[in-house]
């Protein structure tokens, strides 16, 4: 037996800012589109002196979801900050809520980077149980990552 599985994907969001605290502590509003696509690739190959033969299932899914969700950035220095975001995607899949948390580096007027730590819970379900096409993604995946970012 042998499975591949990839995902891809990509977001797009903007956000804006809805308040500033006296320590400089900045609240923004997140919104955008996230796009996550899934593919299979599923090879059973079975040898034997009555059974020799040979199967593959292979299928792709795919959904978009709006976003919506907010940002916190606290200043640590004049060129450090720590941000922690939240949203939820909602439209495509079932739910869909995203969590990071960092620090950020804020190396020049309009260019960041930063190392985060992130937290997805995914639930997307197309068809039902039972039917030939039936497809369900339920996870909870946790990951560490780095950014580079332009900032307008």
């Amino acid at each position: 037996t042998k499975i591949n599985f990839t995902m891809r994907g990509g977001e797009v969001t903007a956000a804006y800012p809805v308040h500033k605290s006296p320590s400089s502590i900045v609240t923004m509003v997140d919104a955008g589109i996230r796009y996550t696509k899934h593919e299979f690739d599923n090879t059973v190959t079975i040898s034997g002196p009555v059974i020799n033969g040979q199967t593959n299932n292979n299928f792709s899914q795919d959904w978009t979801d709006a976003i919506l969700g907010v940002i916190v950035n606290v200043p640590l220095a004049p060129q450090w900050a720590w941000s922690t975001r939240l949203n939820a995607g909602f439209g495509g899949s079932d739910r869909a809520v995203f969590v990071s948390t960092g620090a950020t580096w804020k190396f020049h007027k309009n260019w960041s980077t930063g190392a985060t730590a992130k937290y997805m819970d995914v639930k997307y379900e197309h068809g039902n149980m039972g039917d030939s096409d039936w497809y369900l993604y339920d996870a909870r995946e946790t990951s560490i990552g780095i950014n580079i970012l332009y900032n307008w």
